[in-house]
This record gives C-alpha cells, structure tokens and sequence, in this order.
C-alpha cells in the first residue's frame, strides 16, 4: 500500500508541474479533439466522412511505425471564420497550428485545414465552405510539394463535386496512395480507393449526428487520459503517462512532435 500511495504522489506531482508548464506556455489555436485525426470544430462533417478519416488515418500511422523517415499522420480539421481577417490569419498562422499540434513522427505529416463561415438562409443559418489550405511537415515535403497539393491534386479533384466533403476525401485518398508510394517505396502494395463507393457509403450516414472530434480535449482529459490503465496494473499508467507527456518534446499531444516548415497551398471557394 505504501509503494502504491508513493507512485500515486509522484504522479500528482508530475502532473502539476505538467498542468503549470503547460498554462503558462501561450497557444493561438485550440488543442487538438481526443480523436486527434479529425478536429471538426466547425461542425460541418458528417459522421461517414469522420469515420473514413479516422480509420485511415490511424491505419496510416500504425502501418508506417519505424519505417522509411518515420510514421505518417494526416490530420483533418475544420474551423468557423467570421471576417475576412479570419480567413488570412488562418493563411498566415497554419504553420503554428501545425506545430502545436505536432503532427507526424519525423516531421512526416499532413494537415488539411478547412474554413467556413455562417451564412444566413431562409431562416437557417447553414455552414459556407470559405477555403481549403493542406500543409505538410518538413520531411514530408519532398514527398507533396505545393504543385502535388495544388494543380495536381487540389485544381484537379475539387471541380469534380459540388460537395466539398465528397472532395475533401478524394484528396485525402489521393494523398494517402502517394505517401503510401513515395514515401515507403516498396513496403507497401498500391493504395486504392473507389470514389463512387466511398460517395455511396458517405451518403448512407449523411443524416447520423456525430460529435466525433468536435470538441478540444481539455487540459485535465489531457492530462490524465494516458492514465486510464493505472489501476489496473499500479505503475503501467505511470510509465504510459510519462512517455505519452514528454515524447518529442511535446506536452499532451498525441501527435508525434512533427513540424512544418510551411509548405502548403491555399484554395479560396469558387
């Protein structure tokens, strides 16, 4: 009983150095959900579109563990814009987004930032999709560039829907089969995707509600989410907490300590 008090006091200790660290440290944008791949804080994605970025993204991060310049992350988030001041902090401060939310181990990452605006309707007030700005870390730079991202990928699949959802996910998909290509040559068969399924499969859920990912994880959920096996086995939670905290420099991010050097595009409603 003791030992198990002492670890007990050692971990309250830690985390409030941790919870004091991190409240002094000064943040321009939210933190990332507790689902981390997807950060909907505009409320705008449906539950099928959550589900496919979600799923992939962790199959990505998993399948790529300790392999070529490191492991993937592809991270989705949507956020609500006000003015057109909104719209170019955005522009001007993704880089900063990027690296709060350290995305991708080794710099091997991807963020697709899309920004939206409330417009009023009959009555309504419905989501205006406003603009579209993926950028990349560092090391996953020579691997999409801004012509990839942009008249390859972004110019290219965004006039094909008027559904900026269905589009969304068609970059993904095709950002995903080059870093799967490119990136790990060899390791892995060719990515595929089927467009005209993932449309169908989306529309089925169109009208389920879905909360997924549209909350920031708060500081205390941060803190002691690591912390969920301690009482199974005194000690475990500890050493997971630890690791979890102080992995890349990073405090409560489940990124992988990734930077961006920003190179990105930025893609205005048409």
């Amino acid at each position: 009983m003791g030992k198990a008090k002492a670890i007990v006091a050692l971990i309250f200790i830690v985390v409030v150095v941790i919870v004091g660290i991190q409240s002094l440290t000064p943040k321009k944008f939210p933190n990332p959900s507790q689902v981390f791949y997807v950060n909907d804080y505009a409320r705008v994605l449906s539950a099928g579109v959550k589900e496919y970025i979600v799923t992939f993204s962790n199959e990505l991060y998993e399948n790529t563990k300790n392999l070529g310049d490191g492991a993937t992350q592809i991270v989705v988030a949507t956020f609500l814009v006000d003015s057109e001041e909104d719209i170019q902090y955005y522009r001007a401060n993704s880089v900063d987004l990027y690296n709060q939310w350290g995305i991708g181990d080794n710099n091997m990452g991807l963020l697709i930032i899309m920004l939206y605006s409330n417009e009023q309707f009959d009555g309504y007030t419905l989501p205006k999709f406003e603009a579209f700005l993926p950028l990349v870390g560092r090391e996953m730079a020579q691997y999409l560039n801004e012509a990839d991202m942009g008249s390859q990928m972004t110019d290219q699949i965004f006039p094909l829907y008027l559904d900026e959802e269905i589009a969304l996910l068609h970059f993904y998909f095709e950002a995903m089969t080059r870093i799967y290509r490119d990136a790990y040559v060899g390791l892995f068969e060719e990515f595929e995707y089927d467009m005209e399924y993932v449309e169908e499969q989306v529309e089925i859920y169109r009208g389920t509600p879905s909360s997924i990912g549209s909350q920031p994880m708060d500081l205390l959920s941060m803190v002691f989410s690591p912390l969920s096996g301690f009482f199974d086995g005194i000690g475990t939670g500890l050493i997971t907490f630890i690791v979890i905290a102080f992995s890349g420099g990073l405090l409560f991010s489940v990124g992988g300590g990734g930077r961006s050097d920003g190179t990105s595009i930025f893609r205005r409603r048409k």
